[in-house]
């Protein structure tokens, strides 16, 4: 999310004269070259990153402006532009914020819409867009107050990493506990990373928005730990599209210890059971290091780089596998050291 106190500021450093278009373009290759060889398409993974693509690319003339999507104090609660509030993380200030949001964002979310399901993680999705909005200018109201910094309320902040942060939350979560490495090289406890990544990301981009990577944070703690996962699940008790299931292996688990099951063709995919017995979601290697990348802004080079092509053909190695026995799994753990905590979970997804 990219937030100044005065007003906005636009891009980091400039639009970054294409190249984040190329490198875009080169992510999204291998997106379809991976939806190719699986039997899942995603939709909400695609669907948000297309909104986030027309948003950047504005295709006709109805499109509000930048100036007018982003979200900030004055613009969303003084002047009662409540669009602003659903319309700021979508849109981004350059290329480069684009592609670095987008290709956190994709492989991510397609390892979470596995687990999930598509209906619960398009809903998931929603929520924490919303919510991360509010809370940060929640945050800048109340800094303004108790500072008497006046200049919170002008900042006006745009990009998807707030959600993205929200996201990272859930993600290790679901994990088993294990150490990752914050920007490809700095091993810390899974579990903290974000609280790292936050703090490292605003001392190397002072431009990015801290309140804004802060309130994702919140948000993701408040869905795990706090009541937000129970407030959102009220709505779906009243639904007949997902039926509970606390049984240990069907449907699809929750980070609550909860399931649910979803009936084939309310998202137009496979159910959830059938999907976890023949399809595992794609996932990494389990190798006790992983490479942590980007959130809001570019990270140089070297920062998961690497390792993007290498998880990427072991997620395109896992979704071929058919095998409802789950022995090859069991092999490579043997061979690897390692040994899952987790049978129909997520492991380690850190590509983008």
């Amino acid at each position: 999310m990219f937030g100044r106190r005065r007003g906005y500021r636009r891009g980091y450093g400039g639009g970054g004269g294409g190249l984040g278009m190329v490198l875009l373009a080169m992510q999204l290759l291998h997106l379809f070259q991976f939806l190719s060889n699986s039997n899942d398409y995603y939709p909400v993974t695609l669907g948000v990153l297309g909104l986030n693509l027309l948003a950047f690319f504005q295709p006709g003339r109805s499109w509000p402006s930048i100036h007018q999507a982003c979200i900030s104090v004055r613009g969303a609660w003084f002047n009662r532009e409540w669009k602003r509030i659903f319309l700021a993380s979508f849109y981004h200030s350059s290329d480069f914020h684009l592609y670095y949001n987008m290709a956190s964002f994709v492989w991510k979310a397609i390892s979470l819409e596995s687990y999930y399901g598509s209906g619960y993680f398009m809903y998931m999705v929603a929520v924490f867009s919303v919510a991360t909005n509010l809370l940060y200018i929640a945050i800048n109201y109340a800094l303004a107050e108790v500072m008497d910094q006046w200049s919170y309320i002008n900042s006006c902040a745009v990009g998807f990493s707030g959600v993205l942060f929200a996201l990272k939350v859930v993600t290790t979560h679901i994990q088993p506990a294990g150490m990752t490495r914050v920007m490809g090289f700095i091993p810390v406890p899974m579990r903290i990373a974000c609280w790292v990544e936050l703090v490292l990301i605003s001392v190397l981009f002072p431009h990015v928005s801290f309140i804004g990577h802060l309130a994702g944070i919140l948000i993701g703690f408040a869905f795990v730990y706090g009541p937000l996962q129970t407030i959102m699940n009220i709505p779906l008790s009243l639904l007949t599209d997902f039926v509970p299931s606390h049984t240990a292996g069907g449907g699809t688990q929750y980070a609550d210890g909860h399931s649910y099951t979803y009936r084939s063709g309310t998202t137009g995919r496979r159910g959830a059971e059938q999907q976890q017995r023949n399809h595992p979601p794609p996932q990494p290697s389990a190798r006790p290091y992983h490479s942590y990348t980007y959130a809001a802004g570019p990270l140089g080079r070297g920062d998961g780089e690497g390792s993007e092509e290498a998880e990427l053909q072991e997620a395109i190695r896992r979704s071929l596998s058919t095998d409802s026995s789950g022995e090859s799994r069991r092999t490579e753990e043997r061979e690897n050291g390692t040994q899952s905590t987790v049978d129909e979970g997520l492991r380690e997804e850190r590509t983008p």
